[in-house]
Parts: structure tokens; sequence; C-alpha cells
């Protein structure tokens, strides 16, 4: 059997922290580098700022055993947060990097009474709707999520409970129906308190985000073209289809000369002239020996092509004018013709 990997929900802190006492460097075997501990508090007065009150917590880091922390000075810090449901002491590992000594601790320093930020991943257990007298906003929703994250000195994972009060106001009481049980949520807020019954800690909400979309459950169709293979491994690519109807492939300058050049069909007499002289042609090549229905086939043959020609040339003319056909030999002319080369 294969064993379930616990999940990464870590939940991260930026704050400004105070030490009470010097810090603890604990150095195995000469070594220069370990985990530096140092006692601080947390100034809390709840999500109604009802109390003050600070609660003991430790700060941890994995870094040179110089970079301790003096209790005279303030210092500005991020990292993890890991508050354990067992009453133990909040752990709140550091980055070293992230250090800054802000001010010098003192009647003048400034007021962090709620001002340490948190942003978590976690998945939604409970969650149910609390009327808060306190508040104008009315009822507020306070929901428990589950954390997990990798605990370094220890080497395990260690999963813990945060309860977040989500408030009634304007701008967040359409979120309420967001949490839901078992799903993942990406929540930021501020620590405002930590409950000693329950052994939480109480984040006062500002921002959530489904971090699988908040149209959860639900699939938009899109009207997409028709897909074609691709040439990338791995990709599918999707063509578009224009919505226009197909027009006839003709040139636009031939359009354009339709509509703007008069009727362009040949002047009669030309096909005539050509048509005349074929009876002439005819008679000299065949020295008089041709016959008359030669000619009339002839004449068949040119009528049709006249009658192709014309039918051809109508399609091209936008409105062609009826003429009369001239110059067209007559059969009697062409017989009488016949007859005076049979004489001589």
């Amino acid at each position: 059997m294969t064993a379930v990997r616990a999940p990464n929900h870590p939940a991260t802190f930026n704050g400004h922290f105070q030490p009470i006492s010097e810090s603890i460097a604990d150095s195995v075997r000469a070594n220069q580098y370990g985990y530096v501990k140092t006692p601080s508090f947390i100034q809390c007065a709840g999500s109604n700022v009802e109390k003050n009150e600070d609660f003991e917590i430790e700060l941890v880091t994995n870094t040179a055993l110089t970079n301790t922390l003096n209790p005279e000075s303030i210092y500005a810090m991020s990292g993890k947060m890991i508050a354990l449901n067992d009453g133990s002491t909040p752990m709140f590992s550091y980055f070293q990097d992230t250090v800054t000594r802000i001010a010098t601790a003192g009647p003048e320093q400034p007021d962090f009474t709620n001002k340490t930020g948190v942003t978590s991943l976690g998945m939604v257990t409970s969650c149910r709707e609390v009327a808060n007298g306190a508040s104008d906003s009315g009822s507020e929703l306070e929901v428990i999520v589950a954390h997990c994250d990798w605990d370094g000195e220890e080497r395990v994972h260690r999963r813990f409970n945060v309860k977040y009060i989500v408030p009634g106001t304007k701008n967040l009481v359409k979120t309420h129906t967001l949490y839901q049980a078992g799903r993942k949520v990406n929540i930021i807020g501020r620590l405002v308190d930590f409950d000693v019954k329950d052994h939480m800690a109480v984040v006062l909400v500002s921002s959530v985000s489904i971090t699988s979309g908040h149209q959860l459950g639900r699939t938009i169709t899109v009207n997409q073209g028709p897909s074609t293979s691709s040439p990338i491994a791995g990709r599918k690519f999707t063509s578009f289809s224009s919505k226009k109807k197909d027009s006839p492939r003709t040139s636009p300058a031939v359009d354009r000369l339709k509509s703007t050049l008069p009727n362009t069909k040949a002047p009669i007499g030309e096909h005539d002239t050509n048509k005349a002289i074929k009876p002439a042609q005819l008679r000299t090549v065949d020295k008089g020996k041709a016959k008359a229905c030669d000619n009339s086939d002839s004449d068949q043959t040119d009528a049709t092509e006249d009658d192709s020609g014309s039918e051809s040339a109508a399609e091209v003319a936008a409105t062609p004018s009826p003429q009369a056909k001239r110059g067209r030999p007559r059969k009697s002319i062409i017989q009488e013709a016949a007859k005076r080369m049979k004489k001589h």
C-alpha cells in the first residue's frame, strides 16, 4: 500500500515583534548554524477590539548562531506560523533575510495591536453563523480551516486548525456562501486573538478566494471552431470560421468594368465580314467542285457559331441591344454562283 501524503497547507505571517528575553542558540557538535529561538508576544484586541491581551509565542529560525535578537529592539519579520491545538506555545518560524530592526522598545514605540497579518491556504472543515451584538453588521461567520505544514526542527508534518471570523460587512457578506465544508480556500486576514478554550488562533478575514474558481461545478459552453491537428505535440489548435456567405470568386477589376463600361459587344459587321469570306475561301480550295449541301452545312455551322457567340456576348454585356443581321449572303445567291462555276 502507498502511504497518503500529507497536504501542504501553510499559514504565513508578517508583523512586528519585540523579544521578551535573549535568544537561545542550540549548537550541535560545535556547529555554527542551528535553530535560534527567541520568546516574544503578540498584542491582540479581539475581533471587536473589546480587550487588550498579549499572548506569548516563540520565534524560531534556522540560521547562523550569531543572528540573535535584542530584547530592547522591535523587529519586522515574516515567516510561517504553526499554532497547535494542544495548548502548546505557538511557533512562528521566521526567515532571517526578512528581519529588519525598525525601532527601540519603549513608551514611545508604535502600537502594533491586531497588526500581524496572516495569509493561509487550507481546507474548510466547518462553518456556522454567529450573532454579533457588538457590531452594526449583524451576524458574522465562524469558519474552521484545517492546515498542515512541515516542522523543520522535528522533521514531521504538523496539523492544526485555525478559526476565521468573516464579518458581515457589505464587502464581505456575499462571500459567506463561498465557505463550504471540503472546499480549499486562500484567506488573507489579521491575527486578532487566541481561543484559549479550543486552543486555536483567531484570524479576522479581510479577503478570500477559492483555489478552484468561484464558479465551482459550472461549465461554460463556448462556441469554438473546428479543431485541427497540430505539429506541436500535446497541443490542439482551434481554427476560426467566418460568418460571411461565400461570394462568387470574380476579379474586382472585372466587376468594376461590368458596372462602368457600356456594351462591350463587338460590332456585328466584323463577325459578318469574317463569315462572308468563308464561302469565297471554299470556292478557291474546291475549284468549283463543292456541292451546295456543303455550303448549307457551313452556313449551319456559322449559324451555330453565331448563336454561341451571341450567347457568350450576352453574358458579358449588361444590356445587349437587338440589331438586325446584315452582310450575310443569301442562299439563292450562293446557288447561282455555284451554277455559274459549273458552266465554266
